[in-house]
């Protein structure tokens, strides 16, 4: 009985520890969410409490892939990139050359590619829910892209063996659709790039797996939806300040300084890219600031812009595929991307679905 009532004594104490740390989280994390300082140390302190008591949920790290199936088949009558139909002769633009900006006449087919790719994505998300797993997202976006005319452009590039990325929890980005069921909680961000008639449209989202029910399966967390939201609107912030004469490393500059005023962290080792007949070219737009990178833009530069976001600060690992690159502690990220074209009155978003669609 003596013994009993110890162990009573002592849960009852670690329940009302826990209390008190969840609350302490909750304090400081409304210091580092409404204030201007950027407090990368309170930040990570707070995410591991977060961590340990439950505050931000719980969720499955990626540590290496699941069964990866064969790539899905693409008809004849489908016109892929040079670089798998002559993969030996093709070069692919050097990253720190000269910016192209697209001819006029090419526009409307660079605009088909982006809608395509963006109707994918908006497709991809209703595909989204416990059980399905990215393998299977992944068959049903290509054959809507190979139903369309379009090429997968992901799909042999560099031998990536998929079609689309899917990117779960851990992993910040490249990762590669497998056997793995999702799970109610988990975040993903799928990114999708179309080949459709000689251009490539680029873009990506993040989601969170919705619970079957409250009783069955974990709650989606704040801190998910928060690094969602937050990373959104850093792309939608950096897109506000684009036109011509703007310097490509101020929206670097844009996405860290929202990023750190709300608690995030941004990977600097993953960017943006300029974008058209070719599936990277110059820009490079970084998501961190680049005072060094004096490039502007100019009416007809297409590119994308397409922040990660981290919840702690923290570096990354590439797995054994020699693609999925997850974070080195653990913490979960958040990515969005839109392909943009600079016009003579400021930006047009090419992957933002018109009303038509």
């Amino acid at each position: 009985r003596q013994a009993t009532q110890t162990n009573q004594q002592h849960r009852a104490c670690e329940n009302d520890f826990s209390a008190r740390v969840r609350q302490l989280c909750c304090f400081l994390s409304d210091i580092t969410f409404s204030s201007n300082m950027r407090a990368p140390r309170v930040s990570t302190f707070v995410r591991t409490l977060q961590r340990w008591y439950g505050t931000t949920g719980q969720y499955s790290i990626i540590s290496q892939g699941e069964i990866v199936s064969a790539p899905q088949p693409v008809p004849p009558n489908i016109i892929a990139p040079p670089y798998i139909t002559a993969p030996h002769s093709y070069s692919a633009p050097l990253m720190d050359g000269e910016i192209v900006p697209m001819k006029p006449d090419d526009v409307p087919r660079m605009r088909a590619a982006c809608q395509l790719a963006a109707r994918a994505l908006e497709y991809s998300a209703t595909l989204v829910s416990p059980g399905t797993t990215t393998d299977e997202i992944d068959a049903a976006v290509h054959t809507m892209l190979v139903n369309a005319g379009a090429y997968p452009s992901p799909l042999g590039y560099h031998g990536f063996p998929k079609s689309i990325c899917t990117s779960i929890n851990n992993v910040m980005v490249h990762g590669i659709p497998d056997s793995r069921p999702l799970e109610p909680g988990d975040m993903i961000n799928i990114d999708i790039t179309a080949y459709l008639d000689g251009f490539h449209g680029d873009n990506s989202q993040t989601f969170i797996v919705p619970s079957v029910s409250d009783a069955s399966s974990r709650k989606t967390d704040a801190v998910a939806q928060r690094l969602i939201d937050v990373t959104n609107e850093c792309l939608n912030r950096a897109i506000a300040i684009c036109k011509p004469a703007a310097r490509y490393s101020d929206l670097g500059l844009e996405i860290e300084q929202i990023a750190a005023k709300n608690g995030f962290s941004v990977c600097p080792d993953f960017v943006g890219h300029g974008i058209g007949q070719h599936f990277h070219c110059p820009p490079v737009v970084a998501p961190t600031h680049m005072p060094e990178y004096e490039a502007v833009m100019e009416t007809g530069h297409v590119f994308t812009i397409e922040p990660v976001l981290l919840e702690t600060e923290c570096g990354f690992v590439i797995l054994d595929d020699g693609w999925t690159a997850v974070s080195d502690n653990g913490c979960r990220s958040a990515q969005a991307e839109h392909t943009v074209m600079i016009t003579s009155t400021g930006v047009e978003i090419l992957t933002k679905l018109k009303a038509n669609n």
